[in-house]
């Protein structure tokens, strides 16, 4: 081992204290503002449809094509992430969809706002693999589910904000759903500022970089989406994205269609504590199957979970006609949405599960493609086309229990791993083995 791999060894096990907890506290950060940029947009449809004016449609397409950039916001952020760095690769997305959405609230036509939505996309769709990458290379891993469900329940706490803020909205503060958007963009700006000012990079990313450039493996790496997409990692790579679709659409069959669903059937205030039950609910399933994810493993985790979901959703079709009035915990339907959130803390392992099939090199670049290949299919393209096939938002809520069996499926064809070391994934044959 050279002086200089020494050197940033020695750094790595720096992170046992202060460093550690500056790289969690971003990761978190970066996670729960994810999780307000990606859904405000939902909570306000109502209001867009009346502002501009336009169909509820063309709002749930604009979601869509916000979803699809981020594909290609993965993708860009990807690559940058495993070739410059964590730390400005996550600053940078955090200040794209920041700048994006304060962009969003002077929007002034419909076509401006859905360009300001695509343009945060992209931002989006670099954060989590730069957060979780973080994150997975600085945790033990005898509690790296268990926190990792933390960090992935932060999205949650983010979708909280954005459900508070839009109450706020329309509520006593009256500041409209421009003032609203102005609030979760500047909040990002701050983020993303502080990422920049007192975020250190990942130890192991720069003893990867070292090793790499004094000539250890792979020193002069293929480009690390060709790799993902390479060989025995093909498979691999499209596994992981399609068990994430099927994730994120029966995840987001709930967060497009519940706040019309609500707002159809109760007064706001009403409406809004029902998702506040919604969102902590899941936020608690994701940190709980964290949990199980240290102890049963990966897969078997998120099997259960997604078991839970297909059952919910069974449920959920036989009840949904159900009327629903103020006193909304005498509802069958409010039960079985809270029972579909509890399978979709299956999210608590996707993380932590990505981030472990990839080595270093390119694991932004395997993480973002999973999920954000996931998102564009699962949380864009799924949800438009069942407002399509069942307009009524009851029934194409309901139509996510397609992507909870699509994510069972491919959850169960991924290869589990628990206990693995990620410094040993650097190694080359114990990195093809793990395919």
């Amino acid at each position: 081992m050279t002086a200089s791999e020494l050197a940033l060894r020695a750094k790595a096990v720096a992170a046992e204290g202060p460093l550690r907890r500056r790289l969690f506290l971003f990761a978190l950060l970066a996670t729960v503002f994810d999780g307000a940029e990606i859904t405000i947009v939902s909570y306000f449809i109502p209001a867009l449809t009346q502002h501009f004016p336009i169909a509820a449609s063309d709002v749930v397409r604009t979601l869509m094509y916000q979803n699809l950039a981020s594909l290609a916001g993965g993708l860009l952020f990807g690559w940058l992430g495993d070739r410059f760095g964590r730390r400005w690769t996550l600053c940078a997305t955090v200040l794209v969809y920041g700048l994006s959405t304060v962009w969003g609230a002077f929007a002034t036509t419909f076509a401006a706002f859905t360009w300001s939505r695509v343009a945060a996309g992209l931002g989006i769709g670099g954060e989590f693999g730069a957060a979780f990458a973080i994150f997975n290379e600085i945790w033990p891993t005898k509690s790296r589910g268990t926190v990792g469900g933390v960090v992935q329940a932060m999205f949650v706490l983010g979708m909280l904000i954005s459900t508070v803020v839009s109450y706020l909205a329309f509520g006593w503060l009256t500041f409209s759903w421009q003032g609203a958007f102005l609030v979760i963009g500047l909040a990002s700006l701050a983020i993303a500022a502080g990422i920049a000012l007192f975020m250190p990079e990942s130890p192991l990313w720069e003893a990867d970089r070292a090793r790499r450039r004094s000539g250890g493996p792979k020193a002069v790496a293929a480009s690390p989406l060709l790799e993902i997409l390479a060989g025995a990692r093909l498979g691999l790579s499209a596994r992981a994205a399609l068990f994430a679709a099927g994730l994120f659409y029966a995840s987001y069959s709930i967060n497009t269609f519940l706040p019309s669903v609500a707002l159809s059937a109760l007064p706001r205030g009403t409406a809004t504590l029902v998702l506040v039950w919604a969102q902590l609910l899941v936020g608690l399933a994701i940190v709980a199957t964290g949990w199980l994810a240290d102890r049963w493993g990966r897969r078997p985790a998120a099997l259960a979970g997604l078991a839970i979901a297909i059952l919910a959703y069974g449920a959920y079709w036989v009840v949904r006609q159900g009327e629903v009035d103020p006193a909304y915990w005498r509802s069958s339907v409010f039960w079985t949405i809270l029972a579909i959130q509890v399978g979709t803390g299956a999210f608590g392992v996707i993380g932590v599960w990505l981030g472990e099939l990839y080595p270093t090199r390119m694991r932004v670049t395997g993480e973002n493609f999973g999920y954000y290949v996931g998102r564009g299919l699962g949380a864009s393209l799924g949800p438009y086309a069942a407002i399509l096939v069942a307009p009524v938002p009851r029934d194409a809520l309901g139509l996510g229990v397609v992507g909870a069996a699509l994510a069972l499926v491919f959850a169960a064809s991924l290869p589990e791993t628990r206990g693995r070391e990620l410094a040993e994934l650097d190694r080359e044959p114990t990195a093809e083995a793990a395919l």
